[in-house]
């Protein structure tokens, strides 16, 4: 099983371009965070697409996880993460000071359900 793996390609100005299996650690690391809570830890095969300057940092997260392994019809996600799809921002104001900070999360998570032969995808949002 493959840690991490990505490259970072910036685009100039703050702007970036992240693709592959990576950690995903925000803020206290609440909700997304990097614990080796599992033996692999928590990767994610996502696109991080983001802009940071001095004091403002957007990140937006793309990640599409697929299993060829097959349950009654449907697909298995397995891994430390069971989700289907993940869409994310994470935006975040304030420089590494102790002055006035903030951030906020957005999440959507795709879950695959439904019985075999009908499967659905239910969304839950952070």
């Amino acid at each position: 099983m493959l840690n991490e793996a990505w490259a970072k390609i910036y685009f100039g100005k703050g702007f970036f371009a992240q693709p592959g299996r990576q950690a995903l650690a925000y803020d206290v690391e609440r909700i997304l965070g990097a614990s080796d809570w599992n033996v692999s830890g928590r990767f994610h095969d996502v696109l991080k697409l983001g802009y940071e300057n001095r004091l403002n940092k957007l990140h937006l997260m793309f990640a599409y996880n697929q299993s060829e392994e097959s349950i009654t019809g449907g697909n298995f996600y397995s891994g430390g993460q069971i989700y289907k799809n993940m869409q994310t921002v994470w935006y975040h104001y304030g420089d590494n000071s102790k002055a006035f900070q903030i951030s906020l999360l957005m999440m959507n998570l795709g879950w695959e359900t439904g019985i075999a032969g009908d499967p659905a995808t239910k969304y839950m949002q952070t």
